[in-house]
């Protein structure tokens, strides 16, 4: 099968049907999750996150195909690494496969068993019969795959063994049972289940039902048996697109997943929109007893920075590699440099126009004498030139507005005194200036790239998936694959418009969403782009009390009775879900506890944000709700430059 041109834009899991083509590009990095999740083998593992997270994914990997292909492919170089993570994990072996991943995807039919007009319990009686018939039938295909390739003579050699010597049947299901017996039954199962469904006059009689899933207690390594003898050490039951079910199918799977006590792993894949709006403004922390491991993958990577780097560019090297343009561009961070920022000319005419304006801002005053006296003896780099001086406009700023002045106007303000006020942050605030005030550059580089993703993979692929493109057309026209700074920066601000003109067909309510955001970037533009920068190197969020927050949450919790925040509420949970705000809850700031509200890192670049942490403001609720009815007053929106 001939490679994708650009892979980048291979975005969903199963999208990709070739095996090897999805090993290739599966970045074994993804598995630090797993590592760091104990006691998974024997509970319910919820992985939950927006859309393009990464879960189904991390779920196809230990899908039957995929174990063998890679245990086929476990000698060459590029497949070493995830062989050795999936060995530690007891998935495989240099024997063979030793883990039978069973996963079913939720996406279909089961919305319609919950818009049938019949007795609660009817439906739910449906829903299991449903979900037992489709997971042994998925067992059943899955097993034989394991063992045979697939081989539909095979089924007949499985046999699932009763728990004890005497087993009563349930269901119509006899044990002990072959493959085929399973086969037969599941099919009969769901073919009632489907005519009940289609009935006009669905009965308590008529309707095929079952008490719980109790195929997860059946499907066990010891029990399920391929020719007399057990095939594997471990069975991990799989369901993903649980979001696509009703709330009431979704919170009963989960809990029916928990009494169930089944001996093997069960994972669900779910999309955080699936959660009530109530609980989306709650910390997600719901790791109990039973459930004791839910990821939210998003999360999980902004609380683990190094590896979700290591973790992307893994992935961005994979499909760079992978590539079938017949291209020598197997690379892609290699191709984006980071300097220089501009020519030489204009950085040494934006150096000199800043220290201008710097020493007519200082002359105003002695006392910043030692400071400018500082800065002149350094004739290097015209960049670091420009960054130093637009730094020290900054701290000059800063001193001036203070409220409390100098009784005397002489040079008080000593060289020494300038390095410990000289940080990091400063300078990362005179950086953002300078690209903002002259035309420059900022978003480029492989780590700003890698920001700007808030920990998607999705938006990572897409974004970083528009700079391959031009890489790619670079060099079939003989071209040098290197995207200068100006022109990643560019990429990136068209990404970051593409993106916020799909918001509102992306989700539900999506204008009041972009609403929302647009007087969140407003606000925290006018703040990060203040003279003497308060909140170097800028604000890029807000925040509201934990009192307030809860006033959010009772809001949502009384809808039959909607006040003046429900609004408000509602749009938060939604841009929560959907990964477009980033939410720290119970940060501690000035005596309070606070829920933080950051903005998605690619809305950041539409308001020429920097891509920090730290930089937020308090708001009240009132100002908010009055942002989401009518949006930010403004007297002129932000200036974006295209360059």
């Amino acid at each position: 099968m001939r490679p994708p041109r650009n892979p980048f834009r291979l975005r969903a899991a199963d999208r990709i049907y070739s095996d090897t083509t999805f090993l290739n590009l599966f970045g074994p990095q993804c598995l630090k999750l797993l590592e760091r999740t104990q006691d998974t083998d024997d509970q319910v593992l919820v992985l939950r996150s927006a859309e393009g997270g990464g879960k189904t994914s991390l779920m196809r990997l230990f899908t039957p195909r995929a174990l063998r292909m890679l245990h086929t492919m476990r000698t060459e170089e590029d497949q070493k690494e995830l062989f050795a993570r999936l060995t530690s994990l007891g998935a495989v072996s240099d024997r063979g496969v030793h883990c039978l991943g069973v996963l079913l995807s939720l996406a279909t039919d089961y919305d319609a068993i919950a818009s049938l007009e019949i007795d609660e319990g009817i439906r739910t009686r449906v829903f299991y019969a449903l979900l037992n018939a489709r997971i042994v039938l998925a067992a059943v295909a899955g097993a034989a795959e394991l063992v045979s390739a697939g081989d539909p003579n095979a089924v007949g050699d499985f046999t699932l063994s009763a728990q004890s010597v005497v087993a009563p049947p349930r269901y119509g299901l006899q044990l002990p049972a072959s493959g085929s017996d399973l086969v037969t039954w599941a099919t009969r199962v769901e073919a009632s289940v489907s005519d009940a469904i289609d009935s006009f006059e669905l009965t308590p009689e008529s309707a095929v039902g079952h008490d719980s899933l109790f195929v997860l207690q059946l499907l066990q390594p010891d029990l399920f048996l391929w020719r007399g003898q057990p095939f594997v050490e471990r069975i991990q039951i799989m369901l993903d697109d649980v979001h696509r079910l009703s709330a009431d199918q979704r919170e009963r799977l989960i809990r029916v997943c928990i009494e169930a006590r089944s001996p093997n792993a069960v994972w669900i894949g779910q999309r955080a929109e699936a959660l009530r709006d109530v609980e989306l403004l709650s910390s997600g922390a719901e790791t109990g007893r039973d459930v004791r491991s839910v990821v939210p993958l998003e999360r999980f990577w902004r609380d683990t920075r190094k590896e979700y780097e290591k973790f992307v560019l893994e992935i961005a090297s994979r499909r760079a590699a992978e590539t079938a343009s017949g291209t020598e561009v197997t690379s892609f961070s290699t191709h984006l440099p980071t300097s220089p920022v501009a020519s030489n000319d204009r950085l040494l005419e934006v150096a000199s126009l800043v220290e201008t304006r710097v020493r007519k801002l200082a002359a105003q005053s002695a006392l910043f004498n030692a400071w400018i006296d500082a800065r002149e003896p350094d004739e290097g780099d015209p960049w670091k030139r420009a960054l130093m001086w637009r730094t020290l406009e900054v701290l000059i700023e800063r001193e001036k507005r203070k409220p409390q002045r100098r009784l005397f106007d002489e040079p008080v303000f000593t060289a020494d005194e300038l390095s410990p006020q000289d940080g990091s942050d400063v300078r990362n605030a005179a950086e953002l200036f300078l690209a903002h005030e002259f035309g420059l550059p900022y978003y480029f580089g492989a780590q700003r790239l890698i920001a700007l993703s808030s920990w998607n993979v999705q938006q990572f692929l897409a974004i970083a998936g528009n700079h391959f493109e031009e890489m790619l057309a670079a060099a079939l026209m003989k071209k040098t694959a290197d995207l200068p700074p100006i022109r990643q920066h560019q990429i990136l601000l068209e990404s970051s418009d593409a993106f916020w003109k799909e918001l509102p067909q992306r989700i539900r309510e999506g204008r009041a969403v972009r609403r929302l955001l647009e007087a969140v970037g407003d606000f925290a533009h006018d703040e990060t782009y203040l003279p003497n920068a308060p909140y170097s190197p800028g604000v890029t969020g807000i925040a509201i009390t934990m009192s307030d927050r809860e006033i959010l949450r009772n809001s949502l919790a009384t809808r039959s009775a909607p006040n003046e925040y429900t609004l408000l509420a509602r749009v938060l949970s939604l841009a929560v879900a959907h990964n477009l705000v980033e939410t720290i809850v119970d940060a501690k700031g000035q005596g309070e506890s606070l829920m933080i509200l950051y903005l998605n890192r690619l809305a950041c670049a539409r308001y020429f944000l920097p891509l920090h942490y730290g930089g937020y403001r308090r708001k009240g609720l009132a100002e908010l709700a009055g942002w989401v009815a009518t949006g930010k007053p403004t007297k002129s929106r932000v200036e974006r430059r295209l360059l």
